[in-house]
């Protein structure tokens, strides 16, 4: 989120709040700034009236922000099983290979290993190629599912980001829906006092 969306002027909290908010809860790469940015961009849509509004919102912005985080670490994980899962397969690979080339070169005659030998660099440049175009015709539903075979602690921890996220998800709907409530109830108590200063001034210039 660039600087460059926020085409009003940002919205603040009072200096009596300024503290509760001057330490945002950032982790590992987590930037300041776009902690501020997503701040900033809620505010202008709420435009918190009071204490309470402004601490509602706190709370909205740093459960989304919680949210954030946990959705990229389940996507870390998911990439984390993938590398994994690939890695295992090219030495699994490697391994069998190897293998086979041992028992050819027990078997074979010296002059067909010297002819093997010079023709290992264009097998691999070869070999390469041929990995780069398996790699592309490869299903990626199927390399999904391989990795998560692989690594099978990868479906507990998953279910626990999603068990987070979920807890999250529900505290910050039910910050929203108290900031909702309040602020209907503060429109209510200005609305209704503004209507009594109208009937009083009414009342007067009748007598």
């Amino acid at each position: 989120m660039s600087r460059s969306l926020l085409a009003e002027k940002p919205i603040k909290p009072p200096k009596e709040l300024k503290k509760f908010f001057d330490d945002p809860p950032l982790v590992g790469d987590e930037r300041r700034e776009d902690y501020e940015n997503l701040f900033a961009t809620l505010a202008m849509t709420v435009k918190p009236a009071d204490a309470i509004e402004w601490m509602y919102l706190g709370d909205v912005v740093n459960l989304t922000w919680e949210i954030r985080r946990m959705r990229r670490i389940k996507a870390g994980m998911i990439n984390s099983s993938l590398e994994k899962s690939r890695t295992h397969r090219l030495r699994t690979a490697a391994y069998l290979e190897e293998l086979s080339e041992d028992e050819e070169l027990t078997e074979a005659e010296e002059e067909e290993a010297e002819e093997e030998a010079e023709e290992e660099e264009e097998e691999e440049e070869e070999e390469e190629e041929e990995e780069e175009g398996e790699a592309e015709s490869e299903d990626p539903a199927a390399l999904l599912a391989e990795a998560y075979c692989y690594s099978s602690n990868t479906f507990g921890y998953i279910d626990a980001i999603d068990r987070q996220t979920a807890s999250a998800e529900m505290r910050r709907n039910s910050a929203l829906r108290e900031l909702a409530w309040h602020s209907e109830a503060r429109a209510r108590k200005l609305d209704k006092a503004s209507r009594e200063i109208i009937d009083g001034e009414f009342s007067e210039a009748a007598e």
